[in-house]
């Protein structure tokens, strides 16, 4: 999956929490900051996934955290650019 030049900050284990994180069915929910909870779950969740696939090794504690600090602090602005581009009869097609 191509990386973004925000992301190539992080670890290649970071990137891909992100990158799943972003692929998840209830991204509205955990960009929109107020459920902690469902936030743990979908990280815990997808870190576990990875791990058991063997897309990520090595420190999987450090390179959740250093996932869940980028996701949350660009989650806001992912979610604008969104919202810009997809017009109102666009929104319910890309779902």
């Amino acid at each position: 999956m191509p990386q973004s030049p925000e992301e190539s900050a992080l670890s290649d284990g970071s990137s891909k929490i992100v990158a799943a994180l972003r692929l998840s069915p209830n991204i509205d929910r955990l960009c929109g900051g107020g459920d902690s909870e469902a936030f743990r779950d979908a990280m815990q969740d997808t870190v576990i996934k990875l791990m058991m696939s063997g897309e990520i090794a090595g420190s999987p504690r450090k390179d959740a955290k250093s996932a869940a600090d980028y996701f949350q602090a660009h989650c806001g602005a992912a979610q604008a650019a969104q919202a810009k581009g997809a017009g109102p009869s666009s929104s319910s097609s890309l779902r």
